[in-house]
């Protein structure tokens, strides 16, 4: 019974390293916006006009492909900031930020994984490495 754990053990350590499974991989970001990223939903007018995550992070990838980066991968959201959006003051006290224009941050910060050969061209569409 210890030979089998031993064994298991070690098959998951070699074969569940992070190289084996993102090989080139490089985490690029884009701070989202309240409304003005280029992938917002037609006639939407806010961050949030998509009704999940998952199609944002879609759109997202769509909106990456259509412009060369064709290695995009694996979009995360990542709450950077608390954002105050109206409510009672108790909401206030936790925000850090008030501001609402379509250009203002969402709070949030997408990456976004890629390979290091479409680097260039996601930086010509506004990411950063992260």
């Amino acid at each position: 019974m210890k030979r089998i754990f031993a064994y298991l053990l070690l098959i998951h350590s070699v074969g569940c390293s992070s190289k084996a499974l993102d090989p080139g991989g490089l985490t690029i970001t884009f701070a989202e916006t309240q409304c003005s990223d280029p992938w917002v939903r037609p006639g939407s007018t806010s961050a949030t006009g998509w009704p999940t995550d998952e199609l944002r992070g879609q759109a997202i990838l769509n909106y990456l492909y259509d412009n060369k980066v064709s290695s995009a991968r694996t979009v995360r959201f990542v709450e950077i900031t608390p954002i105050y959006s109206g409510g009672n003051s108790a909401s206030l006290s936790g925000a850090v930020a008030i501001c609402q224009a379509c250009t203002c941050s969402s709070g949030r910060r997408i990456d976004v994984t890629i390979n290091e050969a479409d680097w260039e061209q996601a930086s010509k569409l506004g990411f950063k490495r992260q």
